[in-house]
């Protein structure tokens, strides 16, 4: 017996006999095409297979049972799903999760697993990230991950196991971020230790020359762009708000774009502030103004007459800054040993002044009367 068996298929609308006496026997693990001019009644078609319109005459039998009659959403329960001419992406999920939405019916927890995020909602996630993660790969689309790096993963993400897992998931490339303790209720216990770090550190360049993921390190690599890219440097942040903030771990504003237009939001306070004092260190081993020189965002923010933008869990930068003052303190040394390693292959680059800056940066060091190092230096 057929999968699917239609027989005599038709729907008429008013007067207009759009679809008429259609068959089709589908076998399991059988690939078919509907192919016909505009108009030959294609979409009708399957707008009666999936229950969208109701036929006219004929029957449907799936699986040895009519669905004629039955709603779109029992149809699809009961194993026949379909995409839309227009294709219309949930724009504020991410690719997995826009592929994960039609895994709904294959892998089920109930709403009290979801919300408890008892063991086993881990477990069918888990499932439900594979299986998308293998869909993308077999339909040639491309795509990364973005991990963030904790006190807790830091040696399940530095492993070849995971790198290998990546991989054979089909991703092409993986971002990976330090923990950032932002948010009034967020604790810098998840931070990473300075020895989970430089072991990141590490092991992301070993793995550049083995393995065929592009992998970025967001904290670590900042000697490749010049130190810290936010500020309007290189990117900026705009919260649902509409407030412009410097970067999507500094929520603090002095413009929101539904008031003023985007080069005048770079022209704020606080984004002059980030114009002015990029780099942070000479050492773009520490590039950041909260995670590794504390109270320098503090300053800033002050100076600018920055408000907090969080949305959810506000703080004051100065409350921000108190969080990453010991995890600053301790990168510090060892972040000034991987620096001036006379051994490290970078070492040379380094103590280039043009290293990792683009012209426009140049041109803002002599429109300053500076250099990278005596901008370091003069702080």
């Amino acid at each position: 017996m057929a999968l699917l068996e239609v027989t005599n298929l038709g729907i008429a609308f008013g007067g207009l006999q759009a679809v008429e006496k259609f068959a089709l026997s589908i076998e399991k693990g059988h690939l078919y095409g509907l192919i016909g001019p505009n108009g030959a009644g294609k979409t009708t078609v399957f707008n009666m297979l999936t229950g969208v319109y109701q036929p006219t005459e004929g029957d449907i039998v799936l699986d040895g049972k009519s669905i004629v009659g039955l709603k779109p959403a029992v149809i699809n329960k009961a194993g026949i799903a379909r995409t839309f001419q227009n294709i219309r992406l949930f724009k504020d999920m991410t690719v997995l999760d826009n592929v994960k939405v039609g895994l709904h019916n294959q892998v089920k927890y109930t709403t009290a697993t979801g919300i408890l995020r008892l063991p086993s909602y881990f477990v069918k996630e888990r499932a439900m990230n594979e299986k998308a993660m293998q869909l993308l790969k077999q339909n040639g689309l491309p795509f990364g991950v973005s991990c963030c790096y904790t006190s807790q993963n830091a040696e399940s993400i530095a492993s070849e196991e995971y790198f290998d897992y990546l991989i054979d998931q089909g991703a092409l490339f993986a971002w990976i971020f330090s923990f950032m303790p932002v948010g009034a209720g967020s604790t810098p216990d998840l931070m990473a230790s300075p020895e989970q770090r430089e072991h990141l550190y590490r092991f992301v360049r070993e793995m550049r020359q083995k393995k065929p993921l592009f992998t970025l390190d967001f904290q670590n690599d900042g000697e490749f762009v010049g130190g810290c890219i936010a500020g309007g440097r290189r990117y900026l942040h705009i919260n649902a708000a509409g407030d412009v903030d410097p970067c999507v771990f500094a929520h603090y504003s002095n413009a929101n774009i539904r008031e003023v237009s985007l080069l005048e939001a770079l022209q704020s306070p606080i984004f002059m502030e980030y114009y002015r004092e990029q780099p942070f260190s000479d050492n773009l081993l520490r590039p950041c103004p909260i995670l590794e020189n504390s109270g320098k965002l503090t300053e800033m923010v002050e100076r600018a007459g920055a408000h907090s933008s969080d949305l959810q869990e506000q703080e004051t930068a100065e409350e921000l800054c108190a969080k990453t003052k010991d995890a600053a303190a301790a990168w510090k040394p060892v972040s000034e040993r991987i620096w001036n390693d006379p051994n490290d292959p970078l070492f040379e680059k380094r103590h280039d002044a043009t290293q990792g800056m683009a012209a426009t940066d140049m041109a803002k060091f002599e429109r300053l009367g500076r250099t990278r190092h005596s901008m370091a230096q003069d702080k």
